[in-house]
């Protein structure tokens, strides 16, 4: 699967699921390494850079991925919509650690 049609699956699911989402399209003078899709899941901030099955992460992406994991947020390598889960499993996993008594 191509990374164009694997960011479409990865926001349709992340709508369904409830979250909000953005795809961040770069331009001309951003930041280098943003990841390429931006959502909120269950009030946690998470970033998702999509890559297809050969390609390779930029040191600039992977240092943004790290930044975001610094901050509290939830980043991830996608190469597949698994990977959105595990991820979003993590958000879930937090939560509920939080909310034990």
């Amino acid at each position: 699967m191509n990374e164009r049609d694997l960011t479409r699956q990865v926001r349709d699911f992340l709508r369904v699921v409830g979250a909000w989402e953005v795809k961040h399209r770069a331009g001309l003078g951003d930041r280098r390494g943003i990841p390429d899709v931006l959502a909120c899941y269950r009030g946690r901030f998470v970033a998702f850079e999509i890559k297809a099955p050969k390609g390779r992460l930029t040191p600039y992406q992977v240092a943004e991925l790290e930044a975001v994991r610094h901050a509290g947020g939830i980043a991830a390598e996608v190469r597949s919509l698994e990977d959105v889960l595990a991820a979003l499993g993590a958000v879930d996993a937090s939560i509920s650690d939080r909310v034990r008594v």
